[in-house]
Parts: C-alpha cells; structure tokens; sequence
C-alpha cells in the first residue's frame, strides 16, 4: 500500500447497539476494503461505495467514529469530510466507514434480548421493546448521529414529552390564568401529535377544536366568576384523524417556550442557526417549526442570556466608573440624550495611554466597524508597536459616523495621548475625517489608507493587474523622480488611469510627498487583528463587548510582555530581520567620503548622498523608515559605526518593554441595575444616572437600489489590449504589427 494511504473498512447491512455506558458497537452485516487518500474524490469514493453496496447513491449516507470515541458517528458528506477522516486516521492503518441506507437507531443492549416483534422498514429500525427512561436515554445518546443537514421530511421526531400529556387531565381542572391554559393546551397538543385551532380565544373563554378534518376533540375553558382561575369545563378527548396533522405547522408555539429549549444549545453553540434548531426541536420534541419562528426565539433566548439592552445600557454608568477606579488614570466618558438616552461612550485604559506616550511611535490608524447587536458605530485609535504590531489607545461607540462624532472621538482622544511631537493619523476615507483631524490636531499629518485607496482604483477603472501593481510602487516609491517613472508606466497602459492616480491628491497616501512619518505604513490592515475580534464576537452587547475588549487587551498586554523578557538583541525581532537586509544589500556598494559626515555611496547604476550627523539619505528610506538604508549602512561599515545606534528608538527591545509595562486590572462583576425608575446607588450613596437604549427606527418605504449611469458604464469599461502585441488600445484584428 502506497504512503499516505488508508483503507477504508465499508460495513453495511448490520446494525448499531447502544451499551448502558453511552458506546456503541456495529454488529452483523458485511464488510469490504476501499483504500483512500487526500486525492481521492468523495463523489468517486461515494460511487464506489454505493456499487459494491449495491444501495442507491443518493440515498446512502457513510459514517465512522473519531479515535478513542465510540459515542459519537461522524457524517462523511464532502471532499473536506473524506480528507478530515483521513487525517483524524493517519496513525491507523484503517478506518472503519458505515454505509447506511437511512436513519439510524440504535438498539439498547438490554432489550436486545426482548423477543417480542419489531416494526421494520425500508427507512429505519425500531425496538418497540424499549422502556420510555431507557428511550430517552437512547435517544439523547443517538443524537449527534441525526445529520443537521437533513430535510424535515426524512428524520422522525422522537417524543420525550411525556409529562406534557397531563398537563390537560379533562373537566374540572383549574388553572392560574388563561395565559397557564393556553400554554398546558400547546404542549398537550404538540404531546399527542395534533394540530388546533380556536373558536374563541380571550380572557373569559377560550375554545380549541382539532385541525384534523372531521375530527371531533374539542375543549372548552372560562374564567371561574369568584376567583381568578381557569376551568376546563368541557372536553371531548376523542381523536379521529389518526396524528394526520402533526406534520402541519405549529402556529400556537410562544417564542418564550423556543427560547426556553434553545438556551441549553446556545450554552453549547452560540453559532447554532435556525436551521439547526428547527431539526432538533423537531427530532426531539416533534414541533415543526418555521424559519422564522425558530429565528425569533433564538434572539430571545440570546437576549435574555446576555441580558437585555436596557439592562446592558443602564449598567454603563457603573461601567464607566469602575474603569476609572480600577484602573486609575483611565478615560472612560458617557453621555446622553436629553431623553437619557445613549448617546456616545469613549473608553481609554491607563496601559494604553501609557504604552503610546512612552513606547509606540507617534503613528495612529483609525477605523471604523459596524456592530450588530447594539445600534451604532465602533470607532477605534490604534497604534504600532516597535515590533510591528497593534496596540490598541482607545475606542469609542458612537451613533453614526459623522464629521461631529468623528470630531468627538477626536477630541476625548486628544486628551489621553501626548501632543508633544506632530502625530501621522491613516485612515481610509471616513466621513468628516479630513475635517476632523487637521481641526483637532493642529500640525499633525493625516493619510489616506493605501488599501481602500486601491479597491477604489480598481472598481472605477476596472484596472488590469499591472497597473495595480504599478499604483502600489508609485505609492511605496521614496523619490519624485521612482514616482514619476510609475506613473509613465500607467500612462503606456492607460491615459485615464495616470489621470486617476495624478487627481487622487499623491500627497495623502505617497512616501515620495507625504509630510508626516508614517514608518512605511501606507495602510491600515494591520488593525486586523482588532477588526477579527469585534468579528469574532459581535453579537455582545454594548457592556458585553467593553468587557471584551478589556480582556482581550489584558492577556495581550501580558503575553507580549512576557515574550519580550526572552528576547536577547537590541532590536525587536521584525526590526532585526529587516536591518540584517539591509547588512547583506550594502556589501557591494563603494563609498567616498566628502567630510567627517557627509559620504557618497555609489552601485552600478545611481549614487546617493548620506549625512549620518542628520540621519539622511538622498534615497529617503532612511527617514521613512526610521532604520538606516543599504547606503548609511555602507557608510557606517567604512567608517566603523554601529548601525544599531542609528535605529528609531521605537524599535529598540527596551522601547518595547517600556509599551507594556502597564498593565490592565480586573473588574469585578457587573450589579444588578434597578429598572423600576429608582435611582441605583453607588458604593458611597450617590445616585447613578439610568441609561436607556438608543432609539432606532428604519427608513420608511423600501430602500432604493442605485442605478447605474451610461457614462459611469463607460468609466469602469476595461481597456482593450491586442492579444498578438500585447499593447493597450487595439485588439488582433485592427493590429499593425507584422
């Protein structure tokens, strides 16, 4: 048998027996070997399967059990489910693979032995002999083996609701309200497997008649006159329509009663989808529900497992207050509507402000991110690390993104971070932020993100893969002269593009005219890292996602600090890699020394002019970068200077330490907010102001979709290029060239 290869042992007409231990072992039938690899195809394998089975393809399943657990079958149903299973099995020569033609039950070992008769048929087998504990147990067992996936039609609901058929006992019973009856009526219904209806239904009398046609169950219920209770006053508990209506949608089920089952699933899969759920209330309790019904309670089950947003906003004064005394020299500003309604929250930990003022270069990324479970925007300052990495200042949720929240978010940012030295703002283009920034920050610099800059650069020109690249080196060129040279090379492409990139001001977003150091990050991609986590949890309310951040940020701030303790060399370890490159290119350059600091460096094709006493070169990469160039470092290697001495001290190890060496304290847990109207009190006695959600209301009428014009058809067209000379503005036809 070839390397990498594993054989496939395919068990088919037997059947699974459950042990009193939850395990399960697969008895009788027959077996026959397939050897597979990662480059076998699961349609291939899937047909090979089902011909040596002799079982119809599209109605054969295959299954197998994980390493060292027999409680669980795993669905084999695409190409990354055969290459999964070959991986979990790289360590064993076979894989034990069960063909299956339908459903799965499981017999239970103690009523194997029961020789009483067994219903069969073509889809499943079934014990009738099982006790309903034993089935329960059986079934709950059974469940990781039903597919999610399945249509409704083809699993079976398995009825574990037993206690609900006596929750209607017949005439004279009493209930506490009409609300308890009407809840006792679904679940008895969804117990026995019918559908009702009302004939009347208010608070003094309601009465329900079976769906089923011709059917004759029928209850009747009214409000008893001298105490507030409900009695069952009628009933004809006689069913005729034999559970033909149990397949029919269940149009009585509560979203509280959904919410109630799902919460248990949401503990386990916050990501379980509507889907997912309508097929195991199905399977479990026998309740077809629809999409949306599902929907809806799975939002009210997450509701009242993260807490309501009344609940979530009017803990955020607290919030804020035990920010600031937890960790002292903190930021963390609330405000309000007149209605005190949430308005805008600003929050800035101690660590952060301390790492930027005294570690990080003068150099913040702002960005924006849309939220999902509280109405709003996520506004974020993040800076850069000597190693290259994010380090979160500050964050802000706001109402929208506007020029006055983005002045806002300004102006609380200004007041955590030091102004000594000009600060380089990137951001894409947001909003009110060229307004914003110059009018908060007076003498700073502000560029545009290079990454959005060329999404915009492709999606109006619809520009070829050569110019992108040519854009990217005009953006990264350090030189007037580098640039011009790309923009030629644009032209002989396309007049329109050259035009495009000339009027997108070069100033903002180019190395060879932008004013402000941004240490050769033209894009703010590196924020990535902080847009993963509000991606990866953003269905948290407002409370909720402050706590996670902070968090987040904590076990950073002592991860990195505590890797840095290891690190032996001067510079960081990304620095250090990026110096040594520069070592290794400058050991073929000549240079000639003009005086004690100014030297002339020369290659092969061009020279450069480098004064070491003011950290320059004629090359500029020295004063983008902030690491000396190929050419200072010639110099520095003639006259016997230390290259490490000439590094920005941002990047140095001790710089770095210096960022995080603060660190984020713990809350304590949140307190439970009176909502009654009452002014909740803090631990000296003092009122703290109630907070309510924002209001939030969607536009009336149906939204209007954009149209696009024929001259903005004609803007976005692609340039036409000849496929025999390669050349832009003729195709092979009309093509001159011999």
């Amino acid at each position: 048998m070839a390397r990498g290869k594993t054989v496939a042992i395919c068990q088919f007409g037997g059947e699974f027996i459950s042990t009193s231990d939850g395990t399960m072992t697969y008895t009788g039938g027959e077996a026959h070997a397939i050897e597979v690899d990662h480059n076998m195809r699961f349609d291939d394998f899937k047909s090979e399967v089902a011909e040596m089975c002799q079982y119809d393809m599209c109605a054969l399943s295959m299954k197998y059990f994980l390493p060292h657990n027999k409680r669980t079958l795993i669905t084999v149903s695409n190409d990354k489910d055969l290459q999964r299973m070959v991986d979990f099995h790289e360590d064993s020569v076979t894989v034990d693979v069960y063909v299956l033609a339908g459903e799965i039950v499981a017999h239970n070992v103690s009523n194997v032995v029961d020789n009483r008769a067994s219903r069969t048929t073509s889809r499943t087998t079934v014990v009738d002999s099982v006790p309903l504990k034993k089935e329960k147990a059986l079934v709950a067992s059974m469940t990781p083996l039903l597919s999610i996936g399945d249509p409704m039609d083809d699993v079976s609901p398995h009825r574990l609701n037993s206690p609900w058929e006596n929750g209607i006992t017949g005439l004279g019973q009493e209930f506490k309200s009409v609300r308890d009856f009407r809840e006792a009526l679904c679940k008895y219904a969804l117990a026995k497997g019918f559908v009702y209806k009302f004939s009347s239904n208010d608070s003094n009398r309601v009465t329900a008649k079976c769906k089923g046609e011709g059917c004759p169950w029928r209850i009747h219920a009214s409000k008893l006159p001298t105490v507030q209770k409900f009695m069952v006053k009628t009933m004809n508990d006689v069913h005729t329509c034999g559970g033909e209506t149990v397949k029919k949608r269940q149009p009585h089920i509560k979203q509280q009663w959904i919410a109630d089952l799902v919460k248990d699933k949401l503990r386990d899969n916050p990501d379980c989808t509507p889907k997912e759920i309508t097929t195991n209330l199905y399977q479990d309790y026998g309740v077809n529900l629809t999409y949306q019904q599902a929907w809806r309670g799975k939002e009210l089950a997450k509701e009242q497992l993260q807490g309501s947003q009344l609940e979530a906003y009017s803990q955020l004064p607290w919030l804020c207050e035990r920010i600031m005394e937890t960790n002292p020299g903190s930021l963390a500003t609330l405000t309000t509507t007149d209605e005190s309604r949430f308005h805008r929250l600003f929050v800035s930990f101690h660590a952060s402000q301390h790492g930027f003022n005294h570690g990080c270069r003068p150099l913040l990324l702002l960005n924006k991110i849309s939220l999902n479970k509280c109405p709003g925007i996520l506004f974020a300052a993040n800076a850069v690390d000597g190693d290259d990495g994010i380090f979160p200042v500050a964050f802000a949720v706001v109402e929208a993104e506007t020029s006055d929240s983005w002045n806002w978010f300004l102006v609380q940012l200004k007041s955590v971070v030091s102004i000594a030295c000009p600060i380089t703002f990137v951001s894409n283009k947001h909003n009110g932020m060229s307004e914003a920034v110059p009018r908060v920050f007076e003498g700073s610099y502000h560029g545009h993100c290079l990454h959005y800059l060329m999404e915009d650069f492709k999606k109006d020109l619809m520009g070829s893969h050569l110019m992108v690249n040519e854009f990217k080196c005009a953006a990264y060129a350090c030189t007037a002269a580098d640039f011009n040279s790309c923009i030629d090379r644009i032209k002989n492409i396309s007049q329109d593009a050259a035009a495009w990139v000339l009027a997108s001001k070069p100033n903002e977003w180019s190395n060879a005219f932008f004013r402000g150091s941004r240490y050769d990050h033209l894009s703010s991609n590196i924020v990535d890292l902080f847009n993963n986590w509000m991606l990866e949890e953003n269905e948290l309310s407002v409370v909720e996602m402050v706590h996670m951040i902070r968090r987040k940020m904590m076990e950073m701030i002592y991860t990195r600090r505590e890797a840095s303790n290891m690190w032996s060399t001067t510079l960081t370890p990304s620095m250090e890699q990026k110096l040594q490159k520069e070592i290794f290119n400058s050991h073929s350059l000549n240079v000639f020394f003009s005086s004690d600091s100014v030297f002339e460096v020369r290659d092969s094709n061009s020279a450069n002019i480098v004064n070491i006493e003011t950290w320059e070169c004629t090359c500029r990469r020295w004063q983008i970068t902030g690491l000396p160039c190929m050419h200072s470092v010639a110099v520095f290697n003639r006259t016997g200077r230390n290259a490490y001495d000439y590094c920005s001290k941002y990047f140095t190890v001790d710089c770095y330490r210096l960022t995080y060496s603060e660190s984020i304290n713990p809350m304590p847990d949140l307190v439970d907010t009176p909502l009654n109207g009452e002014k909740p009190l803090n631990g000296d006695s003092t009122p703290i102001t109630v907070v309510y959600p924002p209001r939030t209301r969607r536009p009336p009428g149906r939204p209007k979709s954009k149209k696009i014009e024929q001259q903005e058809m004609e803007k976005r067209a692609r340039p036409i290029r000849c496929s025999k000379c390669k050349k832009f503005g003729h195709n092979k036809i009309t093509c001159k060239e011999q």
